[in-house]
Parts: C-alpha cells; sequence; structure tokens
C-alpha cells in the first residue's frame, strides 16, 4: 500500500512539474478568457508565472513564490498587456467567440431578466440541443472545445468556440432570444425554458405563457442613446458606427416604442459585435445571394464518415478463431476476453494473407455479422495512422500517437505530415469532385453535411467548393418561425433587411471572427430554409429508435433521399458515434455501445434498401486508434493503435478481411508481446480512402494525389475500387 501511494505520488509530480505542463496550462487558461489566439511571448510570460510563483505589475506582486501558484498565474493572464491593451481590438486574428451559454446569460443580466413572483427557479430546457452548450453537459471529459479547433475562413487562427458556430446552434441561439425578448421565459417559438404552457399565436409583449421576463427600461428616451446604451451593455461598446445607423433606422422607424425596442434587441443579437470580441467594419457591400439547389443529371453516390469517438476496442469486435491465435487472444486479454458464449462467427471468404480461416464477432453485432454474411461488409485488420513505413526501431516519430485530440486530427486529415494543412480528407475529395465532370460532361454538384457535430473530416480549402452544412440529429431549425405579429401596427416590421445589412460583407481589417459570424449567419438562414425544404419531403418508412445512434442515421437517411431537392449528386456525411473510451468496465460498457451500434446500423440500411439507395452508399465505421491487448486493473484497456474498423455498402464487396490479422506477440507489436499490447497497424486510412476516392469518381493520379497527398509514402498497400467494390 505504501508503495503505491509512492508511486502515485511520483506519477502526479512527473506531470505536474513537466516541462510541457506550464505552456499547456497558459494556453488553455488565455483562451479561457477571451484570447484565442494568444502570442507565443504572452503565452511565456503566464508560463513563467505558473513556474515561478510570482508576478509584479508596476508596483504590485501576486503570489506566493512556489511553482504552480495560481494567483500569480491568472494575474499575469489578466494584467497583461496584450490582454488589457486596446490598440489590439485592430488586429484581425485578436479576440474570440463568446461561448454560447455566456451569450444567453449575459443577455438575461444586461436586460434585467425577472422570474415572476411565484417563481423560485427558472427552468432551462433542452439548451445543449438549441445553442450547442449547457452548464454540467459537456460534450466529453475535455469540455465543450478543443483548443486546437480553427476558423474555417483562416485555418491558421485558433477558435475553440467556432465549434459551436453551426447552422442548428446559430438559428436555436438567435430563436431562442427573439422568443425570449418578444414573449418572456418560456419555450414558445423556440424559447429557452420550461414555461407556463399554450401554444395559440400570441402578441409580443404578451408574457401568459412565460415564467419571467426582460425588465430593462433604457435610461434615456433619445434613440441615439438608446442605442448607444444597449451598445454598451451587449457588445461592450464594440457596435460600429454603420451597425447603429442600421439599427436606429430601424428603431425610429416602428411608432410604437415598446415594439420599437424589442426590434432593437433583436437586432443586436444578430451582429458579430454581440457575438464575438472583435471589431467588424463593412465593405459597403451585400454577401453574394446563395443559389436556389437544382436537380443534377449524374446518377447519385455518397460516403459516410462514421467515426467512433473515443477509442474503440477492436479486439473485442473482431476475435480471431483459429487456435493459435485464439489462444494468445484468451492469455494476452485475460479478463476482458470475451468467451465462447459471447461470440458469433461470420462466414469469411478464403484469403490466403489471413492467419485463420474463422473469425467471430461480438455476440451483440448480429446485423453487422449478417451484412458481413450477405457480401455487403469489409472488415479492415490492424488499421491507422502511418505516415511512412514503420516498423519497432522507428515508430516513435511517425506521429504523436497515443492521445484522443491528435490521433482525431490525423484520422480526420489523412494528409501531408511535412505541411501544416487543415482541411480534412472528404473536404479535399468533394474540392477534386467539385471541379470534375463525369463522362457525358456533366459538372458534380457536391455536399458535405456534418451531422450535429463539426470537424475537419468535411473542410475543404476556402473557396473551392460549397461550405459544408452542419444539421441537427433530428428534424430541423427554421429561422425566426413567427416572426412578428398579425396586428396592424406590426404587420410589416421587416427584420430581414436590417440583418442583411448589419452583416454584409466586411472590409479588409475586420476581425476574424466578425467575418466568419456575419457569413456563417447568412448561410445558416439560408441553408436551413433548403434543408428544411429537404426534410419535409423525406418519407422514412422503416422505424428507428430514439437513440442518438440511430436518429443520426435517420438524418443522414433522410438527407440521402431528398439528395435531388438538395440538388446533389456527390455526398459526404460526418457522423459521430460517441462514448467509446472505456478505462474501466470494458465488458459491459461495450456490450450497451455495440447493441446501439448495431442496431442503428441495421435500421439504416433497410431504410436504404427501401429508398432503392443502399448500392449508391459506403458508410467506414472508424476509430481514432485501437486499445491495448492487454487489460489494465480497472478491466477497461487503454489507449493504443492500430485497430480493426470497417465498411458498409450495397456495393461493397463484402464478405472478406482486409489486410492480414497480426500475430498478437509479433513483430508489430510495439511491446514485443511482453507488454500492453500496442500494435503497428499494416493497413493506413489511405488504402481505404484511396479505394472509395476512385468509387466516388476520383480516379486520376494526380487528383488522387490531391485528396491523399502522402498515399504514395505512407507504406502501406493502396486499396482500388475493384478491391473495395462490386
Amino acid at each position: 500500500m505504501r508503495d503505491a501511494l509512492s508511486e502515485t505520488e511520483a506519477t502526479i509530480d512527473h506531470y505536474f512539474y513537466h516541462e510541457n505542463t506550464s505552456p499547456f496550462l497558459a494556453k488553455r487558461l488565455i483562451q479561457r478568457f477571451g484570447i484565442s489566439n494568444p502570442s507565443p511571448g504572452y503565452l511565456l510570460r503566464v508560463a513563467n508565472a505558473f513556474r515561478s510563483g510570482t508576478y509584479k505589475w508596476k508596483s504590485l506582486s501576486f503570489g506566493s513564490d512556489k511553482y504552480g501558484d495560481l494567483a500569480s498565474t491568472i494575474a499575469a493572464i489578466l494584467l497583461d498587456d496584450e490582454s488589457r491593451a486596446v490598440v489590439l481590438d485592430a488586429d484581425v486574428s485578436s479576440g474570440s467567440f463568446r461561448e454560447p451559454i455566456m451569450k444567453v446569460l449575459g443577455f438575461m443580466r444586461s436586460m434585467k431578466f425577472e422570474a415572476d413572483d411565484d417563481k423560485a427557479l427558472i427552468d432551462f430546457n433542452l439548451m445543449g440541443e438549441k445553442i450547442g452548450q449547457m452548464a454540467y453537459e459537456m460534450d466529453s471529459v475535455f469540455s465543450f472545445f478543443s483548443s486546437d479547433y480553427e476558423l474555417a475562413i483562416e485555418p491558421s487562427v485558433a477558435a475553440p468556440e467556432a465549434q459551436k458556430i453551426n447552422s442548428p446552434n446559430i438559428i436555436g441561439t438567435l430563436n431562442g432570444l427573439f422568443s425570449l425578448i418578444k414573449w418572456g421565459s418560456t419555450d414558445y417559438w423556440d424559447g429557452f425554458f420550461e414555461g407556463r404552457g399554450g401554444r395559440s399565436k400570441i402578441d409580443p409583449g404578451d408574457f401568459s405563457t412565460s415564467v419571467g421576463k426582460l425588465a430593462f427600461k433604457p435610461s434615456s428616451e433619445n434613440a441615439v442613446e438608446i442605442i448607444d446604451e444597449m451598445s454598451t451593455l451587449l457588445t461592450c461598446g464594440r457596435l460600429s458606427s454603420e451597425n447603429k445607423e442600421i439599427i436606429l433606422n430601424a428603431y425610429n422607424q416602428q411608432p410604437n416604442k415598446i415594439s420599437a425596442l424589442m426590434i432593437a434587441q433583436q437586432l443586436i443579437t444578430t451582429t458579430a459585435e454581440f457575438h464575438s470580441t472583435g471589431l467588424s467594419h463593412k465593405s459597403g457591400e451585400s454577401r453574394p445571394a446563395i443559389e436556389p439547389p437544382k436537380s443534377s443529371n449524374i446518377s447519385y453516390k455518397a460516403v459516410v464518415f462514421l467515426i467512433l469517438k473515443g477509442g474503440l476496442d477492436s479486439f473485442n469486435m473482431l476475435v480471431p478463431g483459429c487456435s493459435d491465435l485464439k489462444s494468445q487472444y484468451r492469455s494476452l486479454r485475460q479478463q476482458v476476453a470475451l468467451s465462447d458464449d459471447q461470440l458469433i462467427q461470420i462466414n469469411v471468404r478464403k484469403d490466403p494473407i489471413q492467419p485463420c480461416m474463422r473469425f467471430f464477432l461480438h455476440f451483440k453485432l448480429e446485423e453487422i455479422k449478417q451484412s458481413f454474411n450477405q457480401r455487403k461488409t469489409i472488415f479492415f485488420a490492424n488499421t491507422g495512422i502511418l505516415n511512412e513505413k514503420t516498423d519497432n526501431t522507428n515508430y516513435k516519430k511517425i506521429a504523436k500517437l497515443f492521445a484522443h485530440n491528435l490521433m482525431q486530427k490525423e484520422v480526420q486529415r489523412i494528409d501531408d505530415p511535412t505541411t501544416a494543412t487543415s482541411t480534412g480528407v472528404l473536404g479535399r475529395m468533394m474540392d477534386v469532385l467539385h471541379g470534375m465532370t463525369d463522362n457525358d460532361g456533366n459538372p458534380y454538384k457536391v455536399g458535405s453535411i456534418f451531422v450535429l457535430d463539426r470537424s475537419t473530416a468535411l473542410v475543404g480549402e476556402v473557396g473551392k467548393s460549397p461550405v459544408p452544412i452542419t444539421v441537427k440529429k433530428k428534424g430541423s431549425t427554421v429561422f425566426d418561425p413567427y416572426p412578428w405579429s398579425d396586428r396592424k401596427e406590426w404587420k410589416n416590421v421587416d427584420l430581414m433587411s436590417s440583418i442583411r445589412s448589419l452583416n454584409n460583407a466586411t472590409a479588409f481589417g475586420s476581425s476574424l471572427f466578425s467575418e466568419a459570424w456575419s457569413s456563417d449567419l447568412l448561410r445558416s438562414i439560408e441553408e436551413s430554409k433548403i434543408v428544411e425544404t429537404a426534410l419535409s419531403n423525406a418519407k422514412i418508412t422503416e422505424k428507428f429508435s430514439a437513440y442518438d445512434y440511430s436518429e443520426k442515421l435517420k438524418q443522414v437517411a433522410s438527407l440521402i433521399q431528398t439528395a435531388d431537392i438538395r440538388g446533389v449528386d456527390r455526398d459526404a456525411f460526418y457522423v459521430e458515434f460517441g462514448g467509446w473510451d472505456h478505462h474501466i468496465d470494458l465488458e459491459n460498457l461495450l456490450k450497451l455501445r455495440f447493441e446501439k451500434l448495431d442496431s442503428a446500423l441495421g435500421e439504416f440500411w433497410r431504410e436504404l434498401a427501401h429508398q432503392g439507395n443502399e448500392k449508391k452508399v459506403a458508410l467506414v465505421a472508424i476509430s481514432e486508434f485501437g486499445r491495448t491487448l492487454t487489460p489494465n486493473t480497472g478491466d477497461g484497456t487503454d489507449h493504443a493503435w492500430g485497430g480493426h474498423y470497417f465498411m458498409q455498402g450495397g456495393d461493397v464487396k463484402g464478405g472478406r478481411i482486409m489486410g492480414e490479422y497480426p500475430d498478437l506477440e509479433g513483430p508489430l507489436n510495439v511491446d514485443g508481446g511482453r507488454g500492453r499490447g500496442r500494435f503497428i497497424p499494416s493497413i493506413s486510412w489511405e488504402a481505404i480512402w484511396n479505394g472509395v476516392s476512385q468509387w466516388m469518381g476520383v480516379e486520376d493520379d494526380a487528383l488522387l494525389d490531391q485528396i491523399l497527398p502522402n498515399r504514395n509514402n505512407c507504406g502501406s498497400v493502396l486499396f482500388t475500387k475493384e478491391d473495395l467494390f462490386k
């Protein structure tokens, strides 16, 4: 017991005093205080304050002179010139997006929200779904945002909160704020709150369905001073003179000053200055209109990138059946090995590469088993990131292994490791297809869709192919569903023209965060109309369960069915299934995940078969890394490297295991059979996407090199479309 305590303390000390700890914490703390892109000098000054335990500012000194002192660290963050100098507002990369929940709470405080006398507590309603964030409802143990997430319009600029700036969250945030302004704290027309009920159309200012309302009263009756006061309260005075003028004109056009105030409040919440901390400058030009979709003349194909996020333990998904490997499996897996009654056999086509003629799946994967036996599923054995030919002597320099955030980047980007790019493998595929024609000279019309979660996978080069759309996991959200009122004096209120003017094109030198917000807002409003039209025309016949995985794939199936309405012939979808990080209780947790995964996939493919789209879609299911072969003391497994994954589709040449299932004590085991069992992949991600790219229509080698810039250097065989598809 004493040794265990000493070892634990030594481990904690190792991490605490590691040379990377202070800059790691400095960057993340600075970002949480509102500066997404701190300079190296700022990081160094904060890191030094953490190391030394003291920070001096003018005649004041903060800290205890002890390593890791938080008083000195926070003082260094808040008092540094880079956090305080007003001149830095002119830097286009300075500032950040505001967190969604902080925008809502800040608005309520600034506009003097008051609960009704009979309500001690106000209940928020589904905020995570509506705005992408709610207190104590983090997406993962790594919080709501990745510190390295980048702006789509300028990939060199970090913007953690941009992960939540997508179409559903943008519209959900604004609809909720509009509802709060017009009807108080209620769920009326996408409101944020649990109200008193009631659904009939009521006029703005009627708070009969609410449990509280905004009580803000301007301190002046002068219109200019009213707009200035709200600019101070809601944007810290950042509202540009152009935007003040637009809001002032809208205010003055409304004779009823109660409704005029509501109009001004609504318009301010749509501005970039409310949603970000940069300065916005207008160019005077309108943003180009989004063209309505037109039907395509090319037959449809789609690829679904399904990431099992968290690190799937695939050694308990695909299990060898021959005596030697099965004996190794049982010996090394110990208490987390599957017993015979937890295995179901699959019918594997004869393959001289495989060490076994028999393989088994986890017993909860009955749908995947049937798909495999029907020759519609391929397994990829021991697959993962490879940047060059790799063995036990050089594997440590291949990539930054075993960390969730870094390996998720690798699996989504699959780019050249020698260059700093911020595009994803499917984003580059869509870029290439967007510039191509089919054999009859018809140009491809491409679309990219995130289902709820944004990532790098679908991001292409700025301006090449259409910007990816983000949709909710179920249904759609229309902007401002009940714009105003049927009453005569408010009937002609037109917020949309003012919103467009407030978010028109920005000038050179305007904040990148401001530009990103304004362009995303106007595009999201138009996209929501297209998505709403498409989804309202979808006729789903399969009954999907209410579980998260099934809802996401039902949304994909609906969008595939309505591809013609959306005017696309090549689609790329990105879907995350989370919850695969099983460091403890692997047996029970994995069983539950597999049951939900298997059910969702079965529902999805039955629906596509009914649509007649089964052969037009390929679903690639992978994870950022595999897990250790041996268990830990919590009956779970830990981060590793190579893993086993699969692809499904009606046109897939299934019933096979591609790549070689590894000798569990052989040379690909970086621990040499004596440690945890982490395997160097024998198949790279490039191998899979090479064949998928060809199937989608890209067969020219030079174009394939654009999609997979490291495919000829990754040290892996490359699969062709003939290898993977019928």
